[in-house]
């Protein structure tokens, strides 16, 4: 390795992270692996803005500006949005949380301060069975999720924290006869740094009994 020609133990950013020489100065390790959202510096791994995923990103505007306009809540503060999955569709959506996403501070039951609160919606459709329904959610580290239960299939009332930036959310009530859309389930997002991080979360519709793992 080119790093490592000169005999020096100095960590440095490689192909996966912080690494450093092996004895011998022919293989390097990894003191510390940089994943999503994450970018290698000199003091090692640090949070990044995600790029932006284009416009096909649900998030109230295009191309990663968000105009408050296209949200709910009203004024300048954007509150609310939504992610549709019909399961003949799209297979999955991106949702862009900008940096100015978060404004709202209270949830119903989650920790107060700035929030946005995405509703997720798939519908119900006469071949498939409400178990094609469950939706899982994942994004990079930077803002905390939580999984707010409204009494659907998931049981119970109350807000509850996700795992290692995933959720995955049990399939909501058909109100009636297929084709029909189900009962809205929450997601709430909270900013952990100041400003907040620009992050893609993804939601995709997987089989009953998939997991975060």
């Amino acid at each position: 390795m080119p790093e490592c020609e000169t005999g020096s133990t100095e960590p440095f950013c490689g192909d996966t992270g912080v690494e450093f020489c092996a004895p011998g100065g022919f293989e390097t390790e990894v003191q510390e692996a940089c994943g999503a959202g994450t970018e290698c510096t000199d003091s090692g791994c640090v949070l990044v803005d995600d790029e932006c995923p284009g416009e096909e990103a649900v998030g109230c505007g295009v191309d990663c500006e968000l105009d408050d306009s296209e949200c709910q809540g009203g004024g300048d503060c954007s509150v609310l949005t939504f992610v549709r999955l019909d399961d003949a569709g799209a297979e999955q959506q991106i949702l862009r949380l900008s940096s100015d996403s978060a404004c709202g501070t209270d949830a119903l039951g989650c920790p107060d301060g700035p929030q946005f609160t995405v509703g997720v919606i798939a519908y119900h459709v006469e071949d498939l069975v409400t178990a094609n329904h469950w939706v899982r959610v994942t994004s990079s580290p930077g803002w905390s999720m939580f999984r707010r239960y409204l009494g659907d299939a998931g049981g119970g009332n109350g807000c509850f924290p996700a795992e290692n930036n995933c959720l995955v959310l049990p399939p909501g009530t058909p109100s009636g006869p297929a084709p029909q859309e189900q009962t809205t389930r929450d997601v709430i997002f909270q900013p952990e740094t100041d400003p907040p991080l620009a992050r893609n979360v993804t939601f995709e519709v997987v089989p009953e009994g998939t997991t975060c793992e």
